[in-house]
């Protein structure tokens, strides 16, 4: 797992804003043998949400979308339908991904830095 600056909190499965600005971020969830009702949220509000109706064998259920962040927002992954947990869970097959990037940072936050930095 990359973890650069540590803004994903793998106990909690939050990433937690650093940095203010535009980030993008996408999903990729394995399902097994069951339906699976899963949304990206950001500070508790559903971004997206995605069902797949798994038709007996694996399958993948997908998101992305592009979120303004400030300092401190969370943005997270979360089963919305407790019946519809098809996910897929094994420790040596790390077949599920959850990422997040910054797009470009807000220019007022970089400004800010720069001034503190050359004061």
């Amino acid at each position: 797992m990359l973890n650069e600056w540590n803004h994903y909190n793998a106990s909690s499965g939050k990433f937690v804003c650093a940095v203010p600005g535009v980030y993008y971020f996408t999903y990729d969830i394995t399902l097994a043998n069951k339906h699976l009702a899963i949304g990206l949220l950001h500070n508790g509000q559903y971004k997206i949400r995605t069902f797949d109706e798994n038709t007996g064998n694996h399958d993948v259920a997908s998101g992305s979308t592009v979120l303004q962040l400030q300092q401190s927002d969370q943005v997270w992954l979360q089963i919305f339908y407790a019946e519809q947990n098809g996910l897929f869970f094994d420790p040596f097959w790390t077949d599920s991904t959850f990422t997040g990037f910054l797009l470009y940072a807000d220019q007022e936050y970089l400004n800010e830095a720069d001034r503190k930095a050359n004061a």
